[in-house]
Formats: structure tokens, C-alpha cells, sequence
């Protein structure tokens, strides 16, 4: 090692995952070392490889720099004036003068310009950074993230002006895409020499485009037309371009990721992306070659529509390159995905079309070449640029037949594998293997060969054949990126796989039962799919649990059996789990879900998965539906309104109006503004929203285009539009006056958006207006307008403009609907559960038609030749009736607690409902999912419990014969169900206002609220009950030599008993009086024993506001009626979750509180804190003591959706358990089974090794 100085440098060889040697430079300041390495290995990129050696390390008096172009440096030393600067690693030292000062950072300016590569710098950070050389290398994102100070502090890469993210010289395609592409030669024949000819009047184009701040422009064109080599040509030569994109093989979720850290910013979502690029201080130009390529066809459709938002949004411009494809084909869309009105550039049309161009390119293939013999290679080749490459590489140093010249990529394909002779055939079949892979390709290894002998029967392929393939001529016909290989044009691949019969049913036969490469977890769906054999795939459970999510995901739409419909909504309910889960915490998470959709053949499978992890024993399905086909997930705000068009569905929240693509679910695009009123209509063969305002106007917004196509002016005097109706060619827009002093009906031509009359309402104010409908009566268009004042609807002849009567129902109107049914106008009005039918023109009342839930919401439809109605219910059904029969046909739960808003449509043969729901009720928290039901799913056999709502409250009676699983959701009652079986057991009644609090232990259970009511869970009785009349009192419960200890208290007073269930035998322990000034009132409690002494712990919850408030635990007495520790907490909200422990023979608390992440330990026995378990990332709602291997383990939950076991004695977090709801509340058994509310639905599950506290560590 060197001494210290301007040119030390130090080597520290570090074991374990490290790319090559870790460089100290410079002095080494206090014990700052390698703090951290990568902990997986991946191929090594270009920005790997160079950490290995670093050009860009820098030494500067000592302290580390880094190149960040070939005139500027920045350092952490503190210098001015001139100074020498070395480059350790390239033996390069340069003379600088500091031109900038930023906080700690110096910015110098090199006398000369060095050739060296500039440091791959990013302005963020993840957790696997190494720090060495004074440098922080981060090894996901693979760039500089920060400079370590002298002072040990690491200093982030933020300057002004520096580029940060993606750069063409670090692209790991530069060398297998965009130079190869750009010399207009193969991938393996690449020396640098360019044969790229003409096209200049495209390449002017772009050039124009780029000039111009264009938005975004579509290069086009068939296979061979030059797409690629124009693109990366222009990429190369030009430097306009700050991100670029080659998405052969990718996914969405990749191309969006590349997006994402090209421009150095975080984003997951394609919204996240939008937001995140409008908030840089430029906007980038973003190039992307072969959409088309994607690793699927949706794929691509999803990328190219990705990109024209990001386009139309203003916060990138995008140029991209996507192939033609013949109108009506799935690949056609892909290019429709861009809008229709996107501005093209087609290669193949005359005007970009140069013939000499591939004339002059066949010359420079082959030198010496008359331009005669080239233009007769042009002619055949049909001038298409890649015939004309494969044929000169066929014809290199060979005489040649004009009439033997290829005229098709097949021919020229063919003749180029002549030249590998007596291995032809064999080159061939390993070529075609090549050409059915999906993705980015096939590694070196064992599947390509699986794929090969199943594509060829009674052929064994071995890795010496591979050998052979990439020793002959075909070798350059193959391009390699990070391992993975392809075939370097498309077209190549679609010539070959030709003449297979059933290709992807031998490939998917034969992956299924080979080893499962990356390659088979990632891209077996696929093959699958193409086979029809899906649904065969999905009854591997285990091979769904190992699968790479986002590639099974974007299989699962294709189902076609009921089992594999089932699968499929297991899966995705949790989706967003699976996305990041390891395959251990995916197979609880989809055995819990199992358990959720009553499949407990399922559930049973995907435990014997992994007897020695976490095995799901029972799970309520409030919210989850066998009917679900996806959870649409976009909007961060409140939905009110919901319309359908077409296959494009809209959805009205507080922060946007967005599109959705029913037949692949997915966000389309958003509307943002002012906006007042949705509906939907298909206008000029395009579906659009109707979006009304709050000037008044309607906008006709066409998603697939992203822009207005169409208004419809504000009338005069008019004001914000209320309500949009479309029936037929007529638009209805509701607009009330200013100061709402009525309503008017205004009726609008579809066609040219132009009056068409109006009608007033006899209505003085427009707020006393709760619904209006809109249906045709023969050629008559009516209108029906419900009063919120009282059960009358005003009928009115639209056409004509008056009203046609009033009609008086039994009932106020909750909600209302029209529809004309054989010739009758039917008026569909429910209150509560009943819904009145009403002839609205004869006013003859039609009957009634009931539910069991009162109905929030009602829309009537055509549907296989008869008129269905469909309710939406407080308890989070769709309800469907047959009107002609008023028979209700099926009731199916929709994953909702209850359901706000409605819309229906068929789309591809499935009868589809769009649903939403009200806030959460529990935290208040919007439901901004949209949930999309098949409705002729068949419902599975309801359950007896039609409870919905938050779990406040759970409990476990685990006794002799028997364990029964108690919860409370807000309800006037307490659910139980058998562990067992999951039979519910029916409910345990507690007074009107609704019970809060339940606790069991042995065989008793307690409900309270105004009472405490003790039940024999095994004789289903009560046993007995408590009568107060506090307010809110809370109880705990525990066991002692066969007898339950009830302890019932309030801000006033304690009362402490035993019970003998079986003898219903009450005694009294003992009370205390509390003291009831203070502002706070008691939240929880828990039972246990000091030195011998029962005492109650009880946690409290105080208004912050009040003057001497504390969120307080208190410790006392009963017998004594003393109290024996009083603790002020430091929890910033009330405590709603006490547990007690035995250790060392000191009684130990945990308390989890409101607004709080951390549970707080402490020794009861000492009063004093024990310190606290930091790692939730929101409320911490719950704790329990259990034991875990004989160890004191908390059990703790929280509204981040996790529950995390803590060693207690430690205080680490042995494990995390990921779940796809807040966790509100939990319990354990005496046997261990952990018990707990996750949203709307209980979740009971048990671990080897996971018990109740022994006796010695039990607090009573």
C-alpha cells in the first residue's frame, strides 16, 4: 500500500458477490470501508464491468473525483485555483482550474479533453450500494449515486446540469443492436465498416421532428424495410436522443422500468411514470425500435399506448418504430394503439421508398460488384433491405443465376443455409427452436435443446450441437444480448416456423416437464396460450407458485374451464403481492385466497406445498368474488360515476375521468379537468366519454386519441351540467340555473352536436332533483325526474318539451331506472330492499321484486333477448332479476363492502358488470378500485353471514373437540365459524348499537358493548351477562386453573370476575374506581400477574387537545383497588392494542397505538420502557404475545398491510407476512392458530413451531 498522497491507492480484495476488485483511492478517512455488496448476480453489464477498473475514478489532492464528461470533474476536495487531476486507472493525468463550488462539491474544467468513459451517475439510491474509492456505486441501478465528504457523509450526484440515467455508450444493445443496425450488417459481422445507404428524405424527416418539439412520430413499414437500421442510424449520428429503447422480447413492465431509469426516476406504474417525467426541468426525447417485438402481442399494444400517453401528455416526446401488419389483424392494433391521428412515416410508401438506395447498399455489400448485377440483386430482392443483406451474404465470393436470386426473406433464408453444407438440417432445427422463443430469447443451456427435440421427434439435441450451429455460416444470423439468444429480424423467425404442426403444444408439453430454466417461469404461459393449454398448466399449482408473475398474469385472461377461471381469480386477487413475493410467501398468499374463494381442495394442495411454513386453515370471502375477472387499479381518489362504451369502460373519481380497455384490462388513458358528469356513447365508430364540466359545456373525448373530438356548447344562462344521458342519436344534459334555481333538460343532435330542444322541469329548486332517467317509448323519448322531497317522479315527453304527469310511488325513490319493456315504459324504483315497477305512461303499478339487502344503485339492460335489472347492494352485491319473470336470477358478491356505483356491458361474449363502493368504513380510506364481474359466473352457495365492513374485532376459542373463530364488523353482531371446516355457526346477538369488544380463551367468549356477555361456545348458549351502562367500556379475558378472569372497565371504574361456564357461577375478584376527570377513556385491556398479584393493565386513549393529556397505560389492582405503575407511553395516539408476557419473571407489555408504527415494550413490573420494535411503515393496529421455538415472539400488524414476528428479548424481526389488506386486529389460540382481520375478511392460519405462551410465560 502506498502512503498517503495525491496518487495513493489502495486494493481491498472483498469476499462474497463482488464484480472484480474494489478500489480505495486516496486517504482513507475514519473507519469508512465497504459497507455493503450486491447480493445476487446478474450478467455484467458494460457499467459492471467497468467498476472493475474504473476510467472515470479521479484523484484529486487526495480525495476522490469522478469524469462526468471529457472537460469536467467533480471532487470532494477542497481546492481552487489550478490543480493536477490523475486518472489511476487509465494512466492519464490532466491539468484543471475549479470553475463551480456547490455546497462540498467542486466542479473543474480540464485543460485538455480525455477519451476516457464518463462515470455512470444517477440522482437516486437503493439499498445495494457499495461504497469504496470514496464513491457510492449502486449496483440495481448501476451508475454513481454519491461522493463520501471527509467528514464521512455521502454526498448525492445533483448537480446542476449533470446527466444523470440513461446513455448510449453504456447500452448493453449498443453493440448487438444500434451499431450493427446502423452499419446496415449482422450482429456477429459487425466490424465497424458501414454499409447504411440513402433513406434520406425519412432521416430529413426525423431530423425536422426533432427540430420541431413534435410530440410524437411513428416510423413504419414491412419486414426488411429499413425500420430499425433509419432508427439507429439516426440514434448514432444525431445525439438527440436521451433515452432509447430496443424491445425485442420485453414486456410492458421492462419497457417501462428501461423508461424509469433512463430518465433516473422511480415509477412502477405508467401514471407514476407521467408524473415523474413532468417534474424533471426538461423534457426527454425518448426513441423506441420494434414495438412489435414485445415479448406478446398485448405487449406491444400496452408499450405503443404507454408511449402515446407520455406523448400526448407533454412530458416526453417519443419517436417509434413499428411494423405493418395486414387491417382487421391482432397486429394491426398495435399500431392503432398509437391514435389514428399520430404522424406517420411509412417506409414502404413512395415517398420514402428509394429503389437506388438498395441498389448503392447490395454495392457496398459486395465490392467489386458491376451496378448492373446489383441492381438485378435489388429487383429480386423486390428492393427490400433484408433480402437484399441475406442474399449478399449468400452471394459473397460466388458466381450466381439471376433466376436462382431470392425474392422472399424465406428463399434468401434458405439459400443462406445451403452454405452450411452436410449441418444444414441440423442448423436448421436448432434455428427454429430459436425461432419459437419467446421473450429476449433462449440461453446456451438445456432448454434450447428441450424445445429443439420437441419441435423435431426423434431427434435428441445436445450442447455439441449448439457448438456446431455457432461455428457455421448460420452464426450471423444470430444476435446475443446478456446471455440470451435470438434470431437478429423477425421475419427470420416467421419463416421458420412454418410447416410445424402443433408447435406450441410440444413446446408447452415438453417445458412442463422439464427443469423449470428462468426461461420456462418466465415465457411457459405464453407457449401454453398458443397450445390452448392453459387451463391444463394451471392445474400445476406448483408450477403457478414458482411462475414469474408478470408473464402468468398477462396469460390468465385466456382461461376457458371453470377450474381455470377459479385459478385465475385466486391469482389475481392479490396480484400485486405475487408481483414481488418470493414463491414461499406467493403459496401462503394464494392458499389464503384459496381459503377466501371456498377452495379448500386448492387451499389444502398449496399447504402440502410446504409443511414446514405457514399452513392457512380458514379465510372469510367477504372480499373476494368467484365472478371477479380483475380489480382495475389507477385512480387516487374517490369513484362517483361509471359509463360504458363499446369495450372501453370510463370511470369518474375526484382526480381524473380514465378509460379502460375491457377486452384486455387495462388503463387506456385519463381525462383531467373540472369535471361535473360522465356517460358514454360510441360516436362516429369511436367509443368517447361525454364528460360535462363546470362551464357548462360537454366534451366528446376519444380515449384511443387521448384528445377532444367533439363539444357541446353551454346553453345560455346555463350552469355547471348535473347529469348526461344518451339515448340513441339524442344526448340529454340536466344544467342547473345559477344559484340552483331550477333545472332545465336540453336535448342535443348526436350527430351534429347541435340543439335539438329543451324541456324545463317543474322543480324550483335543482338540488330537490335525486335521479333522472332517459328511455324511448315507440318514437317518443321521455324523461322520468325523481323528487328527493318525497315518493313523487315527474314524467315528461321530451320531444314535445311539457310534462306528461306525475306518478306517486309507495315508497321515496332510493334509487330509480327506466326501460321499455314489450311496449310498456317501465319505471324501476327501489327503497331499501323492495323494488317497485311502475307503467310510467298508464300509471299502473307492475308488482315488486325484493332482495335480502337494502339496494344502493339500479341499471337496466337488453340482454339475450330479454330486459335483466341489476342492483348494486349495501352488503356489496350485483343482484340480478328477470323482469319479464321478476324472478331474481343470481346475487353475486363483488369484493366490495357495498356497491355505489354500476355500469354493464357484453363484451367478447361475457356479460360484464363494473363496479365501485363507498369509503372504507373502518379508516375512511376511498375504495379506488373498480371491480369487472362475469355475470353468468355461477355464484358459489352463499354463506350464511352476510356481514360486510371492516374486522374490528377477532377472537379463537381453541378447546377439546373444537376451535372456533369469532370476529365483529361493525355490526349489531358476533360472526362465528367452525376452524375446522369453516361452517359458519351462525351469530351471537348483542345489543342494537352493535357489539365492539370480543375476547375468548378456553371455551367462553365475551361480547360487550353496553353489556358483557359470556357464551359456551360449545353449547352455543349464553351463559351470562354483565349490564352497564357506560358508555363504551372495554374487557379483557383469561384463563386461570379452569376458570375465565373477566375484567370490564371504563374512564370510571374496574370490575374484575370469575366464571365457571358450565356452572354459569359468577364470583366477584375485585374493583377500582378510576379517575373520570381526566379527558381520555379507556381503549384496552389485559390481564396478568405482578409478584404473585392479579392485576389489569389498561391502555388509554386521551384528546390530544385537552391540557395534561397522555396516552397512558396504568397498571392495577384489582383486590387492593390500588394502582401499581403508571406510564406515560410517548405514543402520539390512543393505545388499541395491549398484550402481556411472563419473562424472567417481570411482567412485559407490548403497546401498538394509533398513528403510530412502532410497539412500544415495557416492564410492568419496573414501569420502565424496554424499548421498541421499529419496522412497520404505517399504524401499528395489533399486537399479541406468543412463542416461537420456546422464545417470547410479539405478533404485531399494521395498515401496511403486514404482520411482522419480533423476538422479544432481541427485539429483531424474525419474519414478515406480506398481505394484500390493512391488517385491522389479531388473536391467537391456545394451540397457536393465528387469527386476524385483513380488510373485510378473517384469515385464521397456524406455523410449526408457533404456539400460545407456555405456562411460564403466561401473564396470568
Amino acid at each position: 500500500m502506498e502512503g498517503p498522497g495525491d496518487d495513493a491507492t489502495t486494493s481491498n480484495v472483498v469476499e462474497g458477490d463482488v464484480f472484480g476488485t474494489v478500489v480505495q483511492t486516496g486517504d482513507i478517512h475514519g473507519d469508512l470501508h465497504i459497507h455493503s455488496a450486491p447480493t445476487r448476480r446478474r450478467p455484467a453489464t458494460i457499467a459492471h464491468r467497468l467498476t472493475r477498473r474504473p476510467p472515470w475514478l479521479a484523484t484529486v489532492l487526495g480525495s476522490p473525483g469522478l469524469l462526468v464528461d471529457e472537460r469536467r470533474v467533480i471532487t470532494v476536495a477542497d481546492v481552487s485555483g489550478s490543480v493536477r487531476v490523475r486518472f489511476p486507472h487509465a494512466d492519464v493525468t490532466r491539468e484543471a482550474v475549479v470553475i463551480e463550488r456547490h455546497q462540498d462539491v467542486s466542479v473543474l474544467r480540464l485543460a485538455e479533453p480525455v477519451a476516457l468513459t464518463p462515470a455512470p451517475l444517477s440522482s437516486r439510491e437503493s439499498l445495494r450500494s457499495t461504497t469504496s474509492d470514496g464513491v457510492v456505486f449502486d449496483h440495481d441501478l448501476e451508475a454513481v449515486v454519491g461522493l463520501v465528504a471527509p467528514d464521512g457523509r455521502t454526498l448525492p450526484v445533483t448537480l446542476p446540469g449533470l446527466r444523470t440515467g440513461w446513455r448510449l455508450d453504456l447500452d448493453a444493445a449498443l453493440q448487438t443492436h444500434w451499431l450493427p443496425r446502423a452499419h446496415g450488417s449482422e450482429v456477429e459481422s459487425d466490424s465497424g465498416e458501414s454499409y447504411f445507404t440513402g433513406r434520406e428524405a425519412a432521416r430529413q424527416a426525423i431530423h425536422d421532428w426533432v427540430a420541431a418539439d413534435s410530440p410524437l412520430l411513428v416510423v413504419t413499414g414491412g419486414p426488411g424495410s429499413g425500420k430499425s437500421a433509419v432508427l439507429a442510424h439516426v440514434l448514432v449520428t444525431a445525439g438527440s436522443f436521451d433515452i432509447a429503447v430496443h424491445t425485442s422480447g420485453l414486456t410492458f413492465d421492462d419497457v417501462l422500468a428501461r423508461l424509469a431509469a433512463g430518465a433516473d426516476v422511480d415509477a412502477t406504474t405508467s401514471a407514476e411514470l407521467i408524473v415523474a417525467l413532468r417534474e424533471l426541468d426538461h423534457v426527454p426525447v425518448i426513441l423506441v425500435d420494434a414495438v412489435e417485438e414485445a415479448a406478446s402481442v398485448d405487449a406491444a399494444r400496452d408499450i405503443a399506448a404507454l408511449l402515446r400517453d407520455l406523448a400526448t401528455s407533454g412530458v416526453a416526446r417519443v419517436l417509434a418504430a413499428v411494423r405493418t401488419a395486414p387491417a382487421g389483424s391482432e397486429r394491426a392494433r398495435i399500431l392503432t394503439a398509437f391514435g389514428r391521428s399520430a404522424p406517420r412515416i411509412d417506409l414502404d410508401s413512395p415517398q420514402y421508398l428509394h429503389k437506388p438506395d438498395v441498389v448503392d447498399y447490395v454495392c457496398r455489400r459486395l465490392p467489386g460488384l458491376s451496378r448492373e448485377d446489383a441492381g438485378l440483386i435489388a429487383v429480386r430482392a423486390q428492393h427490400n433491405f433484408l433480402i437484399a443483406q441475406l442474399t449478399t451474404r449468400w452471394l459473397a465470393g460466388r458466381e450466381f443465376d439471376v433466376s436462382e436470386l431470392p425474392e422472399t426473406v424465406g428463399q434468401a433464408l434458405d439459400k443462406y443455409l445451403d452454405a452450411c453444407g452436410p449441418d444444414r438440417a441440423l442448423v436448421r432445427r436448432v434455428l427454429t427452436a430459436l425461432a419459437f422463443a419467446r421473450g429476449e430469447g433462449l440461453s446456451r443451456d438445456s432448454t434450447w435443446l428441450t424445445i429443439a427435440d420437441a419441435l423435431h421427434s426423434g431427434h435428441r439435441h445436445t450442447l455439441l450441437d449448439l457448438d456446431t450451429v455457432f461455428q457455421s455460416a448460420a452464426n450471423y444470423l444470430v444476435e446475443r444480448h446478456d446471455g440470451q439468444y435470438r434470431l437478429y429480424h423477425r421475419a427470420l423467425d416467421e419463416h421458420l416456423q412454418e410447416h410445424h404442426r402443433s408447435p406450441e403444444a410440444a413446446i408447452t408439453k415438453a417445458l412442463a416437464q422439464h427443469n423449470w430454466s428462468p426461461y420456462t417461469l418466465r415465457h411457459l404461459p405464453d407457449h401454453a396460450v398458443a397450445a390452448g393449454m392453459l387451463d391444463e398448466l394451471l392445474d400445476d399449482l406448483d408450477f403457478v407458485v414458482h411462475a414469474e408473475p408478470s408473464g402468468l398474469l398477462a396469460s390468465l385472461r385466456h382461461t376457458r374451464t371453470r377450474h381455470g377461471r377459479l385459478v385465475s381469480s385466486i391469482y389475481r386477487v392479490s396480484q400485486h403481492l405475487h408481483v414481488e413475493a418470493d414463491p414461499s410467501t406467493r403459496r401462503r398468499q394464494l392458499a389464503v385466497d384459496a381459503a377466501r374463494f371456498r377452495a379448500n381442495d386448492l387451499r389444502d394442495k398449496l399447504n402440502a406445498l410446504d409443511e414446514s411454513s405457514w399452513q392457512v386453515r380458514f379465510a372469510t370471502g367477504h372480499g373476494v368474488s368467484p365472478a371477479t375477472v380483475a380489480m382495475l387499479s389507477g385512480h387516487t381518489q374517490q369513484i362517483s360515476d361509471l359509463a360504458i362504451a363499446g369495450e372501453v369502460a370510463f370511470s369518474f373519481g375526484s382526480d381524473a375521468v380514465r378509460a379502460w380497455d375491457l377486452a384486455d384490462l387495462r388503463q387506456l388513458a385519463k381525462f383531467e379537468g373540472d369535471v361535473t358528469s360522465l356517460a358514454a356513447t360510441v360516436w362516429r365508430g369511436t367509443p368517447v366519454a361525454l364528460i360535462g364540466c363546470v362551464d357548462g359545456t360537454v366534451r366528446l373525448w376519444d380515449p384511443a386519441e387521448d384528445r377532444e373530438v367533439g363539444r357541446i356548447p353551454c346553453p345560455d344562462r346555463e350552469t355547471a351540467v348535473t347529469d348526461i344521458i344518451v339515448c340513441d342519436d339524442v344526448v340529454v344534459t340536466a344544467h342547473r340555473a345559477p344559484g340552483w334555481e331550477g333545472l332545465t333538460l336540453w336535448l342535443w343532435d348526436l350527430r351534429t352536436l347541435e340543439s335539438a330542444g329543451r324541456c324545463h322541469t317543474n322543480f324550483r329548486r335543482a338540488n330537490e332533483v335525486s335521479h333522472i332517467a332517459v328511455a324511448r317509448a315507440g318514437t317518443r323519448l321521455i324523461g322520468a325526474v325523481t323528487d328527493s322531497r318525497d315518493d313523487q317522479v315527474e314524467v315528461l315527453d321530451l320531444g314535445a318539451g311539457r310534462q306528461v304527469g306525475r306518478i306517486a310511488f309507495e315508497e321515496s325513490p332510493g334509487c330509480f331506472t327506466i326501460a321499455e319493456v314489450d311496449g310498456k315504459l317501465i319505471g324501476f324504483s327501489a327503497s331499501e330492499s323492495t323494488i317497485e315497477m311502475v307503467d310510467l305512461l298508464n300509471r299502473r303499478s307492475l308488482g315488486r321484486m325484493n332482495a335480502d339487502d337494502d339496494i344502493e344503485t339500479l341499471v337496466a339492460v337488453r340482454h339475450r333477448g330479454g330486459t335483466v335489472l341489476l342492483g348494486g347492494t349495501v352488503n356489496g352485491s350485483v343482484c340480478r332479476w328477470d323482469v319479464a319473470t321478476t324472478r331474481l336470477i343470481s346475487e353475486l358478491r363483488t369484493g366490495h363492502d357495498d356497491v355505489n356505483c354500476l355500469a354493464v356491458a357484453t363484451v367478447h361474449g361475457r356479460f360484464l358488470a363494473l363496479t365501485t363502493s363507498w369509503p372504507d368504513s373502518f379508516s375512511g380510506v376511498p375504495d379506488q378500485r373498480i371491480g369487472v364481474l362475469d355475470l353468468d359466473t355461477t355464484p358459489i352457495p352463499e354463506v350464511a353471514d352476510r356481514s360486510t365492513g371492516t374486522v374490528s374485532e377477532v377472537a379463537i376459542s381453541e378447546f377439546e373437540g373444537g376451535s372456533v373463530v369469532l370476529a365483529v364488523q361493525h355490526d349489531p353482531v358476533v360472526q362465528h365459524w367452525n376452524l375446522a371446516d369453516g361452517q359458519h355457526l351462525g351469530a351471537i346477538y348483542t345489543f342494537p348499537h352493535g357489539s365492539d369488544q370480543i375476547s375468548a380463551v378456553g371455551t367462553p367468549a365475551l361480547a360487550v358493548h353496553e353489556a358483557a356477555e359470556i357464551w359456551d361456545l360449545t353449547e352455543q348458549q349464553l351463559v351470562g351477562k354483565l349490564d352497564y351502562r357506560a358508555i363504551r367500556p372495554t374487557v379483557a379475558i383469561a384463563e386461570s386453573d379452569g376458570k375465565a378472569v373477566v375484567a370490564v372497565c371504563d374512564n370510571a371504574f374496574l370490575d374484575v370476575w370469575t366464571v365457571t361456564p358450565r356452572k354459569r357461577a359468577w364470583k366477584p375478584v375485585g374493583k377500582a374506581d378510576l379517575d373520570s376527570s381526566l379527558p381520555q377513556y379507556v381503549s384496552s385491556a389485559a390481564i396478568g400477574r405482578i409478584d404473585g398479584r392479579l392485576v389489569v393493565a389498561i391502555g388509554f386513549t386521551a384528546s390530544p387537545s385537552a391540557p395534561g393529556a397522555v396516552q397512558g397505560l396504568e397498571v392495577w389492582d384489582p383486590v387492593s383497588r390500588r394502582d401499581v405503575v403508571k406510564i406515560s407511553t410517548g405514543h402520539p395516539g390512543g393505545i388499541w392494542a395491549l398484550a402481556l408476557a411472563t419473562v424472567g419473571g417481570h411482567l412485559f407489555a407490548a403497546t401498538a397505538a394509533y398513528e403510530d408504527p412502532v410497539i412500544r415494550i415495557w416492564d410492568l413490573s419496573t414501569g420502565r420502557s424496554h424499548g421498541g420494535l421499529a419496522g412497520h411503515e404505517d399504524t401499528a393496529t395489533s399486537a399479541i404475545m406468543a412463542s416461537l421455538g420456546g422464545r417470547t415472539t410479539v405478533i404485531t400488524g399494521s395498515f401496511d398491510r403486514t404482520i411482522r414476528l419480533w423476538d422479544l428479548e432481541t427485539q429483531e424481526c424474525v419474519e414478515v407476512v406480506r398481505l394484500p389488506e390493512r391488517v385491522t386486529c389479531m388473536a391467537i389460540g391456545g394451540r397457536g392458530t393465528l387469527v386476524f382481520g385483513q380488510g373485510s375478511d378473517v384469515v385464521a392460519m397456524s406455523m410449526p413451531g408457533l404456539t400460545a405462551l407456555t405456562p411460564s410465560q403466561r401473564p396470568l
